[in-house]
């Protein structure tokens, strides 16, 4: 049997979810709080016990979206490691085309997702969360595999997510004079510049 604590955590996982997919298919304008509550099967009061406002809802919902991603990226990256060598730079550019192509696959919510990339990275950063530490960690072992120490690592990932998502989110959304094929190989020398092994 359930516990309260655990019936808590699905209303708002419903929550979360019901807002997701209405967001992708009418969009985050057209969709009101009263929406994601008839989809979630909860009562509006719900909603006020885990989000102040429809903005909270939105800021919640990306960053739970944006550590099931990168959950589940890792989770690929690692299966890939496991029959093929990878350097540190694949592995990291391995991590930013999978980032990229959840893009354009989700491009109705790309300039939410866009809006709020470096919001979600310093939330996973700073989260108190085991399951999203172990994520940042993994994502940090490139670095650390060309002998960076930790604050380097974490110091090259920020930059790299910032700059390179800022670019690559201009191309998704057709406010930069590239597309993302034509701007991947210099993302790719990028990565690989600033992973390289010292000496």
């Amino acid at each position: 049997m359930a516990t309260v604590a655990q019936k808590k955590l699905d209303k708002k996982v419903r929550l979360l979810q019901s807002a997701y997919a209405l967001f992708e298919s009418k969009g985050v304008s057209m969709t009101a709080v009263d929406d994601v509550v008839k989809a979630a099967g909860v009562a509006k009061g719900t909603f006020y016990l885990y989000f102040k406002d429809k903005h909270d809802l939105i800021d919640q919902m990306m960053i739970a979206q944006s550590r099931s991603a990168l959950h589940e990226i890792l989770d690929e990256l690692q299966k890939k490691r496991e029959t093929e060598a990878l350097s540190p730079a694949d592995q990291l550019i391995f991590v930013f085309d999978r980032v990229f192509a959840n893009l354009l696959k989700h491009r109705k919510l790309a300039p939410l997702i866009c809006k709020n990339l470096s919001a979600c990275c310093r939330a996973n950063c700073e989260s108190s969360d085991r399951e999203t530490q172990e994520d940042m960690n993994r994502l940090l072992d490139p670095f650390f595999e060309v002998s960076m120490d930790e604050t380097d690592a974490r110091i090259h990932l920020f930059l790299l997510g910032d700059m390179l998502g800022g670019l690559c989110c201009e191309a998704v959304l057709g406010e930069s004079p590239y597309d993302l094929n034509r701007i991947r190989p210099c993302v790719v020398s990028i990565i690989t510049k600033c992973i390289k092994k010292e000496g």
